[in-house]
């Protein structure tokens, strides 16, 4: 994305850390006292946002890099 030049690579990135850091909030309480609620709700929400993210972000940045590297 960054060799070439993605527009929208800062919120692309963002959307990445902020699904990392959710996944690091709700590994906390299991880690630290064995509750899983959170840990078990973030795991099911897990594949719908995937399924966003492909279908919103990710499709337009390959679609993007796509046509950037046919003219290399």
């Amino acid at each position: 994305m960054q060799k070439y030049d993605f527009p929208s690579y800062d919120m692309h990135k963002t959307a990445h850390d902020m699904f990392l850091l959710d996944l690091e909030y709700a590994m906390r309480p299991w880690k630290e006292s064995g509750d899983m609620k959170k840990i078990i709700n973030f795991i099911f929400k897990t594949p719908e946002w995937i399924v966003l993210h492909v279908n919103t972000v990710d499709a337009p940045t390959a679609n993007y890099l796509a046509s950037k590297m046919q003219e290399d």
